[in-house]
């Protein structure tokens, strides 16, 4: 006689880029023994691939290419299949120098604990934000957001080349006047000589895009126990969510 089969809950979401509507489970014990096997090391890129792998299994809206989403895409769907499958509630510490004195009257540090629910994280968009980025009265590029490709290609962005690599796949077109240029009509090294001949101000207006890209934020309030000290801040993205 077969074992029985249990089925699991089902849950809609809306993905913030597209505005697609999409229909996923929580993981299972499974994708959960994925999660803590990649994060028993650093490996930054496992960790990528782990989280990737979980989203993948969950989905159950067909068609959904995990790849080609947007980073903040693969972000609130993680936040939302985390909340479903093991609670809402996340636990963190904030360290602060506690007002109150140790005995020899030095500051005391404190570790303040305090919950997120995840339920309550958002899509931030920025006002100023756009695709589209004018870099004379007639050149500008159309950008688009970075997805899961582009960052297992890179390692960091704390080289130039790597900057670089970034920008170079996020252009979607180079536009000049009514002209308009397809990236993957080119070769690499003359996007890389496009974005060289670029000056700061112009450079500057690309990189803000990904600075106003929208991405998970939620409020947090931390109070101390043991003095009168508290304060409010944002948390943004799934690093700061569950570190």
């Amino acid at each position: 006689m077969a074992l029985p089969k249990l089925d699991a809950p089902t849950y809609n979401l809306t993905l913030p880029s597209t505005k697609k509507k999409i229909k996923y489970r929580p993981f299972l014990v499974k994708e959960e023994k994925i999660l803590l096997m990649a994060n028993e090391g650093d490996d930054v890129e496992e960790q990528i691939d782990a989280v990737k792998q979980i989203i993948s299994n969950c989905i159950i809206t067909k068609g959904i290419k995990i790849e080609s989403l947007a980073t903040f895409d693969i972000e609130y769907l993680f936040v939302n299949i985390r909340s479903k499958s093991v609670g809402n509630i996340v636990q963190l510490n904030y360290k602060h120098d506690c007002t109150n004195k140790s005995e020899d009257g030095t500051p005391t540090q404190c570790d303040v604990r305090f919950d997120i629910n995840l339920d309550n994280v958002e899509i931030e968009n920025s006002e100023d934000h756009t695709n589209k980025i004018d870099l004379t009265d007639d050149v500008g590029v159309i950008m688009k957001y970075p997805d899961f490709r582009v960052i297992n290609g890179i390692q960091s962005l704390d080289t130039f080349e790597d900057t670089m690599k970034m920008l170079s796949n996020c252009i979607e077109y180079i536009y000049e006047g009514d002209e308009v240029h397809d990236v993957t009509d080119y070769q690499d090294e003359e996007i890389f000589a496009f974005l060289e001949s670029l000056s700061q101000t112009q450079f500057q207006s690309i990189n803000k895009f990904f600075e106003t890209m929208p991405q998970c934020v939620s409020e947090a309030n931390v109070s101390c126990p043991d003095c009168d000290w508290s304060t409010s801040f944002k948390l943004r993205g799934i690093t700061d969510f569950f570190v």
